[in-house]
Order: structure tokens, then sequence, then C-alpha cells
């Protein structure tokens, strides 16, 4: 019985020990795994959930790099376009200015040429002062003359007409040369004045106008034109009254 004991003592000790080294290990088993199991949640929240939260943000990154990218293609796109449109309408620009100054290079000929036409015009202005100063003359020999009418009042009625009617013609001649030289100088004011005194010399004559009625109708209403272009239209106003001086001279003698 003892030996029996005896034999079976080791055996016993070596199946505890196995069983206390099985039992410790589940033990270590037991523990790891609830620490991995206790670990995992913090593990996901600071190392997988950073992670992934790293990785919505690389997206998002990524999908604004790449909207920017097309919103400056856009924008540069939009650009070139405007620089187009800027460089058309500069080139419309030039073209403008361009045709511009051949305007002012043809407005500068014009401006030349109406000096020398306006020089023209003074010298002719000289000549015609000169032309006034013998009808002056000349109408102060008729001034003189009227002690001499005496004798003319005492031939026939046709005439004394024919002499009155030359009076009036070279009167109103005078008249038209005055208002000529006025117009000249822009003084619009005197060159009205002068008219009307014309125009009751017109008067006169149309009294004693006979077969020449109608003459002087068409030189009164010559008259009137000259009036209202030296008020409406002061460019044509000496072109009204060089038609009127054509009439006058036009006359007819009775």
């Amino acid at each position: 019985m003892t030996e029996q004991t005896q034999a079976t003592s080791p055996g016993f000790w070596r199946f505890l020990r196995g069983s206390l080294r099985l039992l410790l290990f589940a033990v270590i088993v037991a523990i790891i795994t609830g620490a991995i199991f206790l670990a995992m949640p913090y593990a996901y929240r600071y190392l997988l959930l950073p992670v992934q939260n790293n990785r919505l943000v690389i997206d998002h990154v990524q999908r604004t790099q790449t909207q920017l990218q097309k919103d400056v293609i856009q924008q540069t796109a939009d650009q070139q376009q405007r620089l187009a449109q800027l460089e058309a309408a500069l080139a419309a620009e030039r073209e403008i200015r361009s045709e511009l100054e051949s305007r002012l290079a043809d407005q500068a000929e014009s401006v030349t040429a109406q000096a020398t036409a306006q020089a023209g015009l003074l010298e002719n202005m000289t000549q015609q002062s000169q032309s006034l100063a013998g009808l002056a003359a000349t109408l102060r020999t008729l001034d003189e003359s009227v002690t001499g009418m005496e004798q003319v009042l005492s031939a026939p009625d046709s005439e004394f007409s024919r002499l009155r009617q030359q009076t009036l013609l070279l009167q109103m001649g005078q008249t038209l040369f005055i208002a000529r030289l006025h117009l000249v100088e822009n003084n619009a004011g005197q060159a009205q004045a002068v008219l009307g005194e014309a125009g009751q010399t017109l008067n006169q004559l149309a009294e004693m106008a006979g077969p020449q009625a109608e003459a002087v109708t068409e030189l009164q209403t010559q008259l009137e034109r000259a009036k209202t272009a030296i008020e409406e239209r002061p460019f044509t106003a000496l072109q009204e009254l060089d038609i009127l001086v054509q009439l006058l001279q036009a006359f007819p003698q009775s």
C-alpha cells in the first residue's frame, strides 16, 4: 500500500503542476483578452478615429484643391476672354483715334484755307472801302447838285422819275455795300439797321416803280430773306445779300 502511494505521488504532482500551468495560461489569456477588449475603444478613439478624421480632412482638402484648380482654370479662361475683349476694344479705340487725328488734320487744313480766304476777304474789304469812298464822293457831288434840280423839275415827269429812280438805286447800292461790310466785321446789329434803311429806300422806289413794280417786289422779297438769314442763319447772310446786290445791278432802267 505504501509502495502504491509512493508510485502514484509523482504523477499526481505532475498533473497538478500541469493543471496549474494550464489554469495560469488561461488566466493570462483571459487577462490579455480582457485588456485587449478594454483597450479597443481607447485604441479606436486615439488611434483609428484620428486616422479616419485625418483621412476625411485629406479628402476634403483634396476636393477643395480640385475645386480651387477648377476655379483657377475658369478664372484664367475668363481673364483671357476679358483680355481678348480689352485688346479688341483697344484696337477699336486706336482706329477711332486714328480717324479723329485724320479729321483733325483735315480741320487744320480747313482752318488754314479759311485763314487764307479771310486774308483775301480783308484785301477785298480794303478795295471795297476805297470804292465806298468813291461812292461817298459821288453822293456828295449829288448833294451839291441838288440846287440844279430846279431845272430838272421843268423837264417832263418821265425824265424826273428816271433821275429820281437812279438816285434811289445808287443810294440802295451804297446801303447794301455798307451792310455787307458790317456783316464781314460780324456786326449783325449794324447790318440789320442799315438794311432797315434799305427797306425805306425800296418803299420809295416802289411808289414810283411803274413798269418795274415786279422787280421792286423781288428786291423787297430778297431783302426780307437777307434780314431773316442774319437773325436765323448768319452763315448764309452774305450769300443772300450778294443775291440782293445782283438783283439790284440787274434792275431794269425805265
